[in-house]
């Protein structure tokens, strides 16, 4: 493990995660029955890289879900889905799984108009730790640059230009089982990702603008198509 007693200041920004209970009734509330919007991932073949985005929307926590933004192209990691149990740092593959949605971020001052989810500004002294046995694994640092392996990310301005952070091995964050997992903008439509969902930078704006904190917004993972 890399030493990180060279870094002077550091700051560390984490989101929390809310408590969800399990309701069995309903395939579409294994984890997320008290969200109010939960965006869909939609792989049709476990080794592959392209995804549809699907989101959803209820008006409590007992009434039915409808669809309020129909499937958007997506593309997911390299190697496709892959079971979190079996991941580990270094794999180019999105872990199957719910989550909670943390912040917004991106490299303009402000988000776009119309977005409400909490926004940072990436700086030039902004990093993500992605050093597995590290205690700042799998989080956002500012300060000078850590020793510890990191993604720099004002190093990828077209991804990053808006990125939803997907609140993926928070609270406990174990080694080995992801980092700097996201929702952000594709380079191109062919291009996948390193383990994150990429979309076109006008859907990644269409959803920012749809999300709502009080709404407790989850995102899924799964095998299969849109209904």
């Amino acid at each position: 493990m890399r030493s990180v007693n060279s870094v002077i200041f550091v700051v560390v920004f984490v989101a929390s995660i809310l408590p969800i209970q399990a309701n069995e009734s309903d395939p579409m509330d294994q984890k997320s029955n008290d969200s109010l919007q939960l965006i869909r991932v939609f792989v049709a073949e476990k080794e592959k890289n392209d995804a549809l985005v699907v989101c959803y929307a209820r008006d409590e926590a007992n009434s039915p879900w409808r669809q309020e933004i129909a499937p958007m192209p997506a593309k997911i990691g390299r190697d496709g889905l892959g079971d979190p149990d079996a991941l580990a740092e270094r794999f180019v593959k999105l872990p199957f799984g719910e989550w909670d949605l943390g912040f917004v971020f991106g490299t303009a001052s402000e988000p776009p108009k119309g977005v409400t989810i909490p926004y940072r500004q990436v700086t030039d002294v902004d990093y993500w730790i992605d050093e597995s046995f590290s205690p700042l694994y799998n989080h956002w640092v500012s300060g000078p640059e850590p020793s510890d392996s990191h993604e720099k990310l004002a190093a990828y301005p077209i991804r990053y230009e808006l990125s939803l952070v997907m609140l993926c091995n928070v609270h406990p964050t174990l080694p080995e089982k992801g980092s700097a997992i996201f929702l952000h903008v594709w380079l191109n439509p062919d291009h996948p990702t390193g383990g994150c969902v990429a979309l076109d930078r006008e859907n990644v704006i269409k959803i920012l603008r749809w999300l709502k904190s009080n709404k407790r917004p989850r995102i899924r993972t799964e095998l299969g198509s849109p209904e």
